[in-house]
């Protein structure tokens, strides 16, 4: 027992440390690092099966909960309501709108539930909208998102998008801001014209921050066919598929994350960078971020904030919103019951501070 719980304990002390090593560097850590949350929640049995039965091999578990914390809280998140002054907060909603529902932008059949999206997009109060896969088509009477999201010019907009596939319009990333914009870009990190960035220079209340909206590279692992038969050799298929597909995804997320932070680091202003991360709190990519960057969730969310309208994977958190010094999140809230896209919209309240 001695020994299977110590080699255990190395074990453990591995997958932890694998958020530090870049996919770049060494691939095969990005799988590695999909089993954290298991290897916390078996040391957590570890440690009350040996305080039960007063050994003190429960020392062992006891470390690697501790240094896995930080995955805990990650996890989880538990805040009361801020009590800062209302009127000095400014607010961000960010939404992946998976291509404003991602069915046929050409069939009738489901207008009237886009139009019931765009009313609720519209009908948000956010100070700063970010969308990620974001369609529009200034040619269409139902697409022209971004005329009908500025609202009469209440919004500034700064749209960067490409054609992607059939369509007539154009898919990418939105910044709407009721915030002057004062200078504005596009990030480039991909050449696939879909995963993409785009950040806007915002005066707040005297203060010019940037606002950087992203839509990191996808697995891609939603294709026809999978799961639906289950012979030896579609499971056999289906395996490579997802291997390769999680293989190349947390490569190139990982690349993407350099650019970005390059650009983070080089910023003359305070930053927050919304979108859709492809990752969750496990992996390279999100504590790469976390390192430079405070994340709203764990500063001012509640519960455990998934962010994934999945049937099977519900309970991943992939969107967030991750801020420098200077500004603090004082309230972030999951929309949950907001069943438009396959991911739910996420908004946090934030204050300038003197830090």
């Amino acid at each position: 027992m001695k020994f299977l719980t110590i080699i255990f304990f190395l074990i453990s002390l591995l997958v932890l440390s694998s958020i530090y090593i870049s996919p770049l560097d060494f691939w095969p850590i990005s799988f590695i690092s999909l089993s954290i949350p298991f290897i916390i929640l078996f040391n957590i049995f570890l440690f009350v099966f040996f305080v039960l039965k007063r050994k003190f091999l429960a020392a062992f578990p006891l470390i690697v909960i501790i240094l896995g914390f930080k995955f805990i809280i990650s996890s989880y998140s538990f805040h009361f309501s801020s009590h800062k002054d209302e009127k000095e907060t400014f607010s961000i909603l960010s939404y992946n709108t998976s291509r404003l529902l991602k069915e046929d932008v050409y069939s009738d059949s489901f207008l009237p539930k886009a139009d019931e999206m765009m009313a609720w997009l519209a009908d948000q109060d956010a100070d700063i909208k970010c969308f990620q896969e974001f369609y529009n088509n200034d040619e269409s009477k139902y697409w022209n998102s971004v005329e009908k999201l500025s609202q009469n010019k209440a919004y500034h907009c700064f749209f960067s998008g490409a054609k992607v596939n059939h369509t007539t319009g154009e898919i990418g990333v939105a910044i709407f801001s009721k915030h002057p914009i004062v200078n504005k870009g596009e990030i480039i990190f991909s050449s696939n014209n879909f995963n993409r960035g785009n950040y806007a220079d915002l005066v707040i209340k005297g203060d010019t921050i940037r606002v950087i909206n992203i839509h990191l590279q996808s697995m891609e692992i939603k294709r026809a066919g999978i799961s639906n038969k289950k012979t030896w050799d579609d499971m056999v298929e289906d395996f490579v598929f997802l291997y390769y597909r999680i293989k190349h995804g947390t490569i190139d997320r990982s690349l993407q994350t350099k650019i970005l932070l390059d650009f983070i680091e080089e910023s003359p202003y305070k930053v927050i960078v919304c979108g859709d991360f492809n990752e969750t709190p496990y992996g390279y990519v999100y504590n790469a971020f976390k390192s430079k960057l405070n994340n709203s969730f764990e500063e001012a969310g509640k519960g455990f904030g998934f962010t994934y309208n999945g049937n099977t994977l519900f309970f991943l958190r992939i969107d967030n919103q991750f801020y420098s010094k200077g500004i603090e999140a004082t309230n972030l809230k999951t929309y949950s019951t907001i069943n438009y896209s396959d991911h739910f919209p996420i908004a946090a309240k934030y204050v300038f501070n003197s830090n």
